[in-house]
């Protein structure tokens, strides 16, 4: 999918886009939708070299509080 100027981003448009957007085309709603629907959720699994295994979860505070977005409603 392309973006094209002035197109509302919704946030599964966020896993399927090629370009990088600008910021004029997110918001912080967008990215506190996008984290509720896909960050929070998931559980991303990573498998080493070595064997080890890595989990790695997104705690809703932790994430409103890196995108400053605890706030918003």
């Amino acid at each position: 999918m392309r973006i094209r100027r002035r197109e509302v981003l919704h946030s599964n448009d966020l896993l399927t886009i090629e370009t990088m957007p600008s910021w004029s085309d997110i918001s912080l709603a967008l990215y506190k939708e996008f984290s509720e629907q896909y960050l929070i959720p998931t559980i991303f699994r990573y498998y080493l070299e070595n064997g080890e295994i890595i989990d790695v979860r997104f705690e809703e505070w932790a994430i409103y509080h890196i995108l400053g977005i605890q706030h918003i409603t």
